[in-house]
């Protein structure tokens, strides 16, 4: 959310009025390689409309990104972890 060349990005109207990350988050949820999704992001203020969002939409979500690490591999139980 904090882009200096776009900022709130993710939360930008790109389908049909849909934000980025509904979007992205709606063609995820479809591939049946993935088993769950979590949307781990950074304490920063900036991140409540994201944080507020994606979590109304049902998705799981960790406000700091080392948290990702410790819950796919105890509580999640991953055997694959994909970071961008």
């Amino acid at each position: 959310m904090g882009s200096t060349r776009l900022p709130n990005k993710v939360m930008r109207s790109i389908v049909g009025g849909l934000p980025m990350i509904e979007v992205l988050l709606s063609r995820l949820s479809k591939s049946k390689e993935i088993d769950q999704i979590v949307l781990a992001t950074s304490l920063d203020l900036r991140n409540k409309v994201l944080v507020d969002h994606v979590s109304q939409l049902g998705y799981d979500v960790f406000k700091e990104v080392r948290m990702m690490y410790w819950i796919v591999i105890t509580k999640l139980q991953c055997k694959k972890i994909q970071m961008p």
